[in-house]
């Protein structure tokens, strides 16, 4: 992870943590911190989508992989973001991706067994949106399981370990498998 990845990661870790720890009285506090977070969220990914041209999954693409996800892939949106290298962030049915040649391959449809995994796992997020009914409830949702994947002893690649234990991440790479399981299944004939 670059720098700059770091600290994106923990700037997303560092603010839910502190709304929780300041706003831990009742329901009225409980909306706030909720209403703040999204907030949070929508900020970051105003960001985030800053200068990116969101762009459609090439119709090829959407015949092969749609009947895998609940949600419709014809709404799904993709594209590259010099916010951060290597890394990609799905906001609702807007992937970003930090790797130019992820999004070059996902539009010419050359993507190698990797970057089709990555997206897989990707499209898995959107379906999470679909399934928890839209962006706020997804937000809150990765709010809530990010701070409940902190646990001690804090390290270096903490930040990491969080994202990889929180469970929208485990379904993720769940789906992912389960899908490419099929898609080499299918090629197989």
């Amino acid at each position: 992870m670059t720098k700059k990845t770091i600290t994106l990661y923990t700037f997303l870790v560092a603010v839910p943590l502190t709304a929780f720890l300041i706003w831990p009285f009742g329901n009225i506090s409980s909306w706030f911190a909720d209403w703040n977070l999204y907030g949070v969220y929508k900020t970051f990914f105003s960001w985030v989508g800053d200068k990116a041209t969101l762009e459609k999954i090439p119709q090829p693409l959407i015949d092969k992989l749609d009947k895998y996800y609940d949600n419709n892939l014809k709404d799904t949106r993709f594209s590259y973001t010099g916010k951060f290298k290597d890394l990609a962030m799905t906001d609702c049915y807007n992937v970003y991706f930090g790797d130019k040649k992820m999004t070059d391959a996902i539009k010419n449809n050359t993507m190698n067994e990797t970057q089709t995994r990555w997206l897989l796992h990707e499209l898995a997020h959107t379906e999470q949106c679909y399934k928890i009914n839209g962006r706020k409830n997804y937000a809150k949702m990765w709010f809530k399981q990010m701070i409940s994947s902190i646990k001690p002893p804090y390290t270096s690649d903490l930040v990491k370990k969080i994202h990889d234990k929180m469970p929208m991440e485990t379904q993720a790479e769940s789906k992912k498998e389960a899908v490419w399981q099929e898609l080499k299944k299918s090629s197989a004939k």
